[in-house]
């Protein structure tokens, strides 16, 4: 198992305890990911966001995770003692 595939469960485990932390972390995963995707792609390949369904696709779900987690971490629980 790779780092990534570990932190990923941990922040579906932080989410099916309903735990804000959890939203966070999916949110840091997704936007490492597509940076990550969009250097391999564009640095490497020298191919195109266009030209990489694959690419468009994580991109797509990116984009509703980070438009959705607003409105999810409102019904979310926070830290204890620390006032969320």
């Amino acid at each position: 198992m790779t780092t990534t595939y570990l932190i990923a469960a941990g922040a579906a485990v932080l989410l099916l305890h309903g735990k804000r932390r959890g939203a966070d972390l999916a949110c840091a995963i997704m936007v490492t990911d597509l940076a990550a995707n969009r250097y391999a792609v564009h640095g490497i390949q020298h191919s195109d966001f266009l030209a990489e369904p694959g690419l468009q696709r994580l991109g797509a779900f990116g984009a509703f995770v980070l438009v959705i987690t607003p409105f999810l971490r409102k019904h979310l629980l926070g830290s204890p003692g620390r006032g969320e």
